[in-house]
């Protein structure tokens, strides 16, 4: 199972990207979007149904970050994660780390670092 925790401020690129994902590779999906952005993961969780996929194969649930979001990555099965990291990120991450009883594999967590991505700078850099 995949737990899809798209951003506020990309609330559907990333959600349909790795919602796809896991289900074309054969898992299921839990989706959770913002609690700013529900109807754009309402439609597009119409577009799935319309496309064919099983209504079991995908759920979507709506709620706050930190009652909902807490909750799906401590499941003991879900098997990777996709979040953006932010404030929440690290608490995510921290969550996805414990192991749980019964959890038979390492959770993956794969996170879209935003504009936190590091900069390489050379000699030649001059500081602004």
């Amino acid at each position: 199972m995949g737990v899809v925790i798209p951003p506020w401020n990309f609330p559907l690129a990333i959600l349909a990207g790795m919602t796809a994902a896991s289900l074309v590779a054969g898992n299921t999906a839990v989706v959770k979007p913002s609690s700013e952005t529900p109807t754009i993961a309402a439609k597009f969780a119409e577009v799935l149904l319309e496309a064919g996929f099983p209504e079991a194969s995908f759920t979507l649930l709506t709620g706050s970050g930190g009652t909902v979001g807490d909750a799906l990555v401590s499941i003991q099965n879900a098997i990777h994660l996709v979040h953006r990291i932010a404030r929440r990120g690290l608490r995510i991450n921290e969550l996805a780390a414990r192991h749980r009883p019964g959890q038979i594999w390492i959770k993956r967590v794969i996170a879209e670092m935003g504009g936190k991505d590091g900069d390489h700078c050379g000699r030649r850099c001059r500081p602004r």
